[in-house]
């Protein structure tokens, strides 16, 4: 015997009955410290002799539980965004009243003749300038009651055409919220603004700004934006492994992601170049914006470019 933590304890492992103790305790599933005192030996001795026969004994207990806090209960976790199924009129980047109404019209031909019902409305559907930050350098001849209206009044109309619309959330949906939340305290759903646009069931306004479509296509309006195209898509593409269809940053391109597997795009928009003051009224080194739309179509990506050298 050796005296180790002021208690008498066998210092070397003598005989067989001593091993087979100590295997039908560890397969009772005791801790190596809770062997130790049945066993009247130190800690560090059965771990080290249950290690040298290939044994694995349990984690030490922990001697009191945490009680989670009730409140910490209700905290959302964020998961399961939206997925759609089937065929998908895509258009992005309205920023109505700042529209190309003559190419939305072209977009919905498109959704006419190729029998789409459902409509996926990637983001920025409404420009809002009367909450940017450009408001006090530029005297808009439209206020933000009439930008609602405008909304309001083109979204019925797609209520009409269309069986499901599915609503990206946004930046611009942002500015909104943050004028509520300065005006009341307290900051709206998206589903809440969208009150604003419709009542419509059809309309799916999404707490995300992204989505899946056969849940291999990811297409999102995300925070950020680059200046060189197809660079945010390629690293979401990557960081995703999905086929990834990036709106936001008034690009269209088309490619592969680095691995030649998935597709990426940067989905332009119907905005109208020329009534988009903050890109008109100062020189900047900012690339040419590009209009453009989609369809999706028995799981295939069709690009509808608006380019003077480019056939669609």
């Amino acid at each position: 015997f050796c005296t180790r933590n002021q208690e008498a304890v066998m210092a070397e492992w003598t005989n067989l009955r001593e091993e087979q103790k100590l295997r039908k305790l560890v397969a009772q599933g005791l801790s190596w410290q809770q062997i130790a005192k049945k066993m009247g030996r130190g800690y560090n001795s059965v771990r080290g002799k249950g290690r040298s026969l290939g044994l694995r004994g349990k984690a030490t207990p922990a001697t009191w539980q945490l009680v989670i806090p009730d409140e910490a209960k209700r905290v959302r976790i964020y998961h399961n965004a939206t997925n759609g199924k089937g065929d998908f009129l895509v258009i992005g980047d309205w920023q109505i009243p700042c529209t190309d109404w003559n190419l939305v019209q072209e977009a919905l031909n498109v959704a006419e003749k190729l029998g789409l019902k459902q409509l996926i409305i990637g983001g920025d559907f409404l420009e809002l300038s009367a909450l940017s930050p450009f408001k006090k350098y530029v005297p808009e001849k439209i206020g933000l009651a009439d930008e609602l209206e405008c909304g309001y009044k083109v979204m019925g109309q797609l209520v009409e055409m269309f069986d499901t619309i599915y609503f990206l959330s946004d930046n611009h949906w942002t500015r909104l919220a943050k004028a509520i939340y300065e005006a009341r305290g307290d900051v709206p759903s998206p589903q809440q603004l969208a009150r604003i646009l419709t009542d419509s069931k059809k309309v799916k306004i999404l707490d995300f700004c992204w989505m899946t479509v056969n849940n291999h296509w990811r297409l999102t309006h995300p925070m950020q934006g680059r200046n060189i195209p197809l660079s945010l898509a390629t690293t979401l593409s990557a960081k995703y492994q999905s086929h990834l269809v990036c709106f936001h940053g008034h690009h269209f391109r088309l490619g592969l992601d680095i691995s030649g597997r998935f597709v990426i795009c940067d989905a332009g928009g119907v905005f109208d170049p020329k009534k988009l003051a903050y890109t008109q009224l100062w020189d900047t080194s900012h690339y040419v914006t590009n209009q453009g739309f989609l369809a999706i179509k028995d799981d295939r990506l069709i690009p509808f470019w608006k380019h003077p050298n480019l056939a669609t």
